[in-house]
């Protein structure tokens, strides 16, 4: 019997679990021990996405079995753990390094300015001194976003001008969402949209109610030939057939884009959903050929 090995399972991971479960026998590794998922799996290990030592030990105890897959539909996180097991069964899957280019948000904007896509003006920063220093020449009526190399959630995101920046009370600490350096960039004026990218495929959505936009609405992506760049991207990072979300600002002139995203796209699959199209199926079917 082949085995797949199953990253990470709430709720929202389940549906994808028991589709697979159909196919293949199941080992599941989730940070958590009781999770909804553990009633499926043939095999369980309580392990942290990315305790890589521990997962080598993981992989030891597996190298009998026939591993044929791994996948993952839970938080960015969990494809580090997916990339690192992967690679201990030869099985195809982009490389760690390609997969931290997503997660870090201080890499992946020189990833996209060295590619010809557009982001906002970008400043690093890596404490409260090196803040002070960045804002003091600063136009006081700008906003600025600060963020977290690592944050993907509201809790490392802060906004306002120079004055509100400085007397806000920032998270220093360094932990998973903060490792190195914060992003400090100039707001930009515009409509926030999402772009779900996948194989030669697209599609567009509201990024604040959700719904669906037509391709054709904003004639400054064909224009700036921004699908092209962002699927060459895709290609370099070895995720040519995965589906991968990206956050964009769009104007009738001019575009950036704020974020990369790795995990199933929330507004996609309750559109499908709603049109009674199976997402599940379908997304399960671009990372495994299901």
């Amino acid at each position: 019997m082949e085995y797949l090995i199953f990253f990470g399972c709430n709720h929202k991971q389940l549906a994808y679990l028991q589709e697979l479960k159909k196919q293949f026998k199941i080992i599941l590794i989730d940070k958590r021990k009781k999770n909804p998922g553990i009633s499926y799996a043939d095999i369980f290990f309580q392990c942290g996405y990315n305790d890589f030592e521990k997962l080598n030990k993981i992989c030891k105890k597996l190298r009998k079995l026939n591993i044929k897959q791994v996948f993952t539909a839970s938080s960015h996180f969990a494809h580090q753990g997916c990339s690192f097991v992967a690679k201990k069964f030869n099985i195809k899957y982009p490389t760690l390094k390609n997969i931290n280019i997503c997660l870090d948000k201080s890499v992946f904007y020189s990833f996209f300015k060295k590619n010809n896509i557009k982001i906002p003006k970008t400043t690093l920063v890596k404490n409260f001194e090196d803040l002070k220093k960045k804002l003091f020449k600063k136009d006081e009526n700008k906003i600025f976003y600060l963020k977290s190399d690592f944050g993907k959630n509201p809790k490392y995101l802060y906004f306002g001008n120079k004055k509100y920046l400085l007397k806000k009370k920032i998270n220093w600490k360094k932990n998973q969402f903060f490792k190195k350096k914060y992003i400090l960039q100039e707001k930009f004026l515009g409509k926030d949209i999402r772009i779900n990218l996948f194989k030669d495929k697209y599609n567009i959505y509201d990024f604040e109610n959700g719904h669906k936009i037509n391709n054709k609405k904003f004639h400054i992506l064909s224009k700036l030939s921004v699908i092209d760049k962002l699927k060459k991207v895709s290609k370099m990072l070895g995720m040519k057939n995965w589906l991968l979300k990206f956050d964009l600002i769009v104007t009738k002139k001019d575009y950036v884009v704020l974020d990369v995203g790795m995990d199933p796209p929330n507004r996609m699959r309750e559109d499908w959903k709603k049109k009674n199209k199976n997402f599940i199926n379908f997304y399960l079917n671009l990372y495994l050929k299901y």
